[in-house]
């Protein structure tokens, strides 16, 4: 029979002894900076806006226009930083990431207006159709939910963006309460 000790460590600790059999003969081994190891599945990061009243301008119809109204950096850890000055996530980490947004949006101006909304990276470079929804509004002054959620390979150093455009013509779109965030779920 095999005894399996457990204790809880400082996180400088380095294990050298963590397994006792019944015959009191103890397996040693070497995970050094276990805590370090372990926070390697740990890079999360998000950033976010509530009750913004600032409309995202639409230049062109069926252009992209990167979300620019974060306001908050939510938490984030494991070498990857939520940037709402730059309204992007920097990815800490070489791996596959749960990624989300979510929004409450008001049409300004104007009715039946189809947005779409996609979560892309490196400035725009790298499309994620995966993480995408569309949007018709109908009416100005309506307010309307939508998510995006998806899982995306990911490359330490990317950022990460919200982008949006409108199918229908220039119409703005106002984001009232926005949420962009990734979560590591797996090393590559």
């Amino acid at each position: 029979m095999t005894t399996i000790l457990t204790t809880t460590l400082p996180p400088s600790t380095t294990l050298t002894e963590i397994i006792t059999n019944s015959s009191g003969v103890t397996s040693r081994v070497a995970l050094a900076n276990l805590h370090t190891e372990l926070l390697k599945l740990n890079n999360v990061g998000g950033i976010s806006v509530e009750g913004n009243t600032v409309a995202t301008t639409i230049n062109t119809v069926n252009v992209w226009e990167q979300v620019a109204v974060f306001g908050t950096n939510n938490p984030d850890n494991g070498g990857t930083v939520a940037d709402h000055t730059n309204d992007h996530i920097t990815v800490g980490a070489t791996a596959i990431y749960h990624a989300s947004f979510g929004a409450s949006v008001l049409l300004p101006s104007g009715t039946n207006k189809v947005f779409e909304f996609e979560m892309k990276t490196n400035n725009g470079v790298i499309s994620h159709p995966n993480i995408h929804t569309d949007r018709k509004i109908s009416t100005s002054g309506d307010v309307g939910s939508l998510p995006g959620i998806g899982i995306v390979s990911l490359t330490a150093g990317d950022t990460v963006e919200l982008w949006v455009r409108n199918k229908t013509d220039n119409a703005n779109i106002t984001f009232e309460t926005v949420t962009l965030s990734i979560i590591q779920v797996a090393i590559t």
